[in-house]
């Protein structure tokens, strides 16, 4: 898979997010910065119904892409975060506190972000 196709798939599972109601959803290239992925997908549920239900319509999105997770997906706990490991791409899903808490988009600053789809104002951005 070349880095253009893996960044396509990113960028569609963000706006698959964003149109499922997933907030302040980002997409980081984090390619330069390390060695376990070249994306990381952010995003916030309202509460830890919607994100397990981001989390399902993401698998099914990736089953449809005919990409694998590294992992089985667990939605029947209250955790503040849901990530999904597809190599190449990281996905996390958020309740607000779980997303305050951890901060990641500090974390992985130096990434450059290209994808940005500010809930407060609906305004996206794709870069």
């Amino acid at each position: 898979m070349t880095k253009e196709q893996v960044r396509d798939y990113a960028l569609s599972i963000a706006e698959l997010l964003s149109s499922k109601k997933g907030r302040d959803v980002l997409v980081i290239d984090i390619e330069q910065i390390n060695s376990i992925a070249d994306f990381m997908v952010i995003a916030t549920a309202d509460s830890n119904l919607h994100q397990g239900a981001l989390a399902r319509t993401v698998d099914d999105k990736l089953h449809d892409l005919g990409i694998k997770k590294f992992h089985a997906l667990d939605t029947s706990t209250d955790s503040p975060w849901i990530l999904m490991d597809c190599g190449m791409i990281l996905i996390n899903l958020f309740t607000d506190e779980g997303r305050t808490f951890y901060s990641l988009e500090k974390l992985w600053g130096d990434g450059e972000v290209i994808y940005e789809d500010s809930s407060s104002e609906r305004e996206l951005k794709i870069y």
